[in-house]
């Protein structure tokens, strides 16, 4: 027959028997013996030698002496545990084999962008060397460059309107004008060309040295822009006013006007082409509604 308490919970005080180990702590108080006190080195609980069984075995026996639905409800507690502690068990391999892999793919990601820098480093210190000597091969961005300097040099600028009119290239002779649609659409290329990253870095130095606009969405330069912007005065100074009807014909000013509303609200939205600070402020001095 199994003991179902083979040993002693307490130590009895009294008694003093060799080899008995003390339950008493320094302030007298009595302590319970640990599991370890009790089990030998089989597993089984020290007092029952006799008894062959395993702990297991002796567990499924006491848990069979449960009422049946107990024993089911038990038993299906005790595969959740195991079944869960496996799962457990499984996920956190799981995670120490990402971090690893982690720590891995964040080093080769230092090493690669070190390289990056390294490589870019080179070429940037190489571009002014070698944008002159690029410049000598015969490619058709190197053409269209070299007609652009050309204007540059003669004209003083290397600016053009997005779109060519007929009314741009009145007086102009047939290759004055096609001169001016061709650099117009080839330096909208180049800008496009930039804001992909797809323009290489010599060729963004060359275009430098010409005061190349990257950005010409701030509008027209201040020179047009001021001169219209009298034009609307002396409209003011006129009519008392200044609502320009848009069919307004002399002068474009109502379309003028017109344009400037709505880079005024692109300014506020954060979109593009906007007019500055600068020039709202002296629309608003004259009286120009946004509205």
């Amino acid at each position: 027959e199994v003991n179902e308490n083979p040993f002693p919970k307490r130590l009895n005080l009294s008694d003093k028997s060799e080899g008995s180990p003390s339950s008493v702590t320094g302030n007298g108080v009595e302590e319970d013996y640990t599991s370890d006190d009790y089990y030998d080195d089989a597993n089984r609980p020290k007092g029952s030698e006799t008894d062959t069984r395993t702990s297991q075995e002796i567990l499924d026996e006491r848990i069979n002496n449960l009422e049946p639905e107990e024993i089911g409800r038990v038993r299906q507690a005790i595969q959740r545990r195991k079944e869960d502690d496996k799962a457990v068990r499984a996920a956190n391999a799981r995670l120490l084999k990402a971090k690893i892999e982690l720590e891995k793919a964040q080093k080769k990601m230092e090493e690669a962008r070190k390289c990056v820098e390294e490589a870019t480093e080179r070429a940037n210190a190489n571009i002014e060397k070698d944008a002159d000597d690029l410049l000598l091969e015969p490619t058709p961005w190197n053409n269209y460059y070299k007609q652009l300097k050309i204007f540059y040099d003669r004209e003083g600028h290397s600016n053009f309107k997005r779109t060519i009119t007929e009314a741009d290239v009145v007086g102009m002779t047939e290759d004055q004008a096609k001169e001016l649609k061709t650099l117009s659409w080839w330096t909208c290329r180049q800008r496009k060309f930039k804001r992909r990253g797809e323009l290489e870095q010599y060729k963004i130095l060359l275009l430098n040295r010409l005061n190349f606009n990257w950005d010409p969405h701030a509008g027209p330069g201040p020179e047009k822009w001021l001169k219209n912007y009298q034009h609307l005065k002396d409209f003011k100074a006129k009519y008392g006013h200044v609502k320009v009807p848009l069919k307004y014909a002399e002068n474009k000013l109502g379309s003028w006007l017109k344009t400037q509303i709505t880079q005024y609200r692109n300014a506020k939205e954060g979109r593009q082409p906007c007019l500055s600070e600068e020039r709202i402020r002296l629309l608003e001095e004259i009286g120009v509604c946004w509205g």
